[in-house]
């Protein structure tokens, strides 16, 4: 167990996690531990830098996990990908972070008990409308449209601070350094 405060960045799919997450790492105002992810990468996600995940086969994430390289490990949503939490790094110069899901924070809680949680959502035809074009560049849907209500209300429930993504990504960024700049004083 660590006792260092780290924040945690949730929300459903399509809801801009990682291109505000990127921003603000580029910024140095966080530092981004990825989780691990059996799952195929997106052909959006190709080529550049994911801040939520590090992609591996499924035979070397198995040999990850049987050797304890991760906290712990799940499957979501009744897919057949796996997700490894691994330990944050720890940074003294920005915020050390995590992405997740809102269903993960639970397994978050018993490593990391000292955490801020900020939600971040869409009005739910924004995120439908993410979602599908995704699909059309590739993306499987599968059962992200069908969790995104639950998901969003388990997010809200769990959450510090709630940031919805509806307005000017710019100003939605700020908002966010000026509540980091608050809560990680």
């Amino acid at each position: 167990m660590n006792d260092q405060k780290i924040l945690v960045i949730i929300g459903p799919s399509g809801s801009g996690k990682s291109t505000i997450t990127k921003r603000l790492v580029q910024d140095d105002i966080i530092t981004i531990t990825p989780s691990w992810t059996s799952r195929p990468m997106r052909p959006s996600e190709a080529g550049g830098f994911n801040p939520e995940h590090i992609f591996v086969n499924q035979k070397d994430f198995d040999s990850k996990k049987q050797n304890a390289e991760f906290l712990e490990a799940v499957q979501l949503f009744g897919l057949p990908y796996w997700y490894g939490l691994p330990r944050i790094e720890m940074s003294k110069n920005s915020v050390p972070t995590i992405m997740l899901r809102a269903p993960l924070i639970q397994m978050v809680h018993k490593h990391y008990p000292e955490k801020i949680i900020y939600q971040i959502h869409s009005p739910i035809g924004k995120l439908e409308s993410r979602l599908l074009k995704r699909q059309q560049q590739g993306d499987e849907l599968g059962s992200r449209l069908s969790d995104t209500e639950s998901e969003i209300r388990l997010g809200e429930q769990l959450a510090d601070r709630v940031f919805i993504n509806d307005r000017n990504i710019d100003l939605l960024i700020k908002e966010i350094k000026d509540s980091i700049k608050e809560d990680f004083r």
